[in-house]
Parts: C-alpha cells; sequence; structure tokens
C-alpha cells in the first residue's frame, strides 16, 4: 500500500469513527453543518411521494457527505503522510537502539 494510500485509510477512519476535529474545525464545519441541515430541511417538492422525498433526500446527504470527506483528504493528505513517515523513521531508528 502506498503512502497516500495509508494515510487516505487513515483519514477516512478517523471520520467514520467521528474524530473529525483533528481535520475539520472551525468555520469550515459550520458552513458544511449549514449545509447539511440546508438539505436536511428541504421540503418535498410538488406531487414527490414520501418515499421518492426521502430518497432524494438521502441521494443529496450522501454526494456531500462522500464530496465533503474527499476535501478534507485532500487538504490533510500532506500533513498525514508527513507524520506517518516521521513515525515509521522514529520507529526504526528506537529498534535499532535496542
Amino acid at each position: 500500500m502506498s503512502a497516500f494510500e495509508r494515510a487516505k485509510k487513515e483519514i477516512l477512519a478517523d471520520l467514520t469513527a467521528g474524530a473529525v476535529d483533528n481535520y475539520f474545525a472551525g468555520d469550515d464545519a459550520l458552513e458544511a453543518l449549514g449545509d447539511l441541515l440546508k438539505i436536511h430541511r428541504q421540503r418535498p417538492m410538488t406531487g414527490e411521494s414520501n418515499s421518492d422525498y426521502m430518497a432524494r433526500i438521502d441521494s443529496e446527504m450522501d454526494a456531500y457527505l462522500y464530496k465533503l470527506s474527499e476535501r478534507i483528504v485532500e487538504d490533510n493528505i500532506d500533513e498525514v503522510m508527513e507524520r506517518q513517515s516521521r513515525e515509521r523513521t522514529e520507529a526504526k531508528q528506537k529498534g535499532m537502539m535496542q
């Protein structure tokens, strides 16, 4: 697995576990929350069945969260790869000292 893939996997695992604050906070987080609430609070369109309405909202939220996750990965990938590289180097150095 490449360094990029390892870092992306770590970020996505953290996001899945709800550890968002390491990658995403402040105004960006408030903006995303506002966007999600706008999607969630939409009303059904005229003539739209309840099941179609729920499917549409679910689809819109899913698409938004996918894009948001990709943006968070893109914004943080370099930092995570650097940290992982440092940690591997430190672990190797400790192994050589013992």
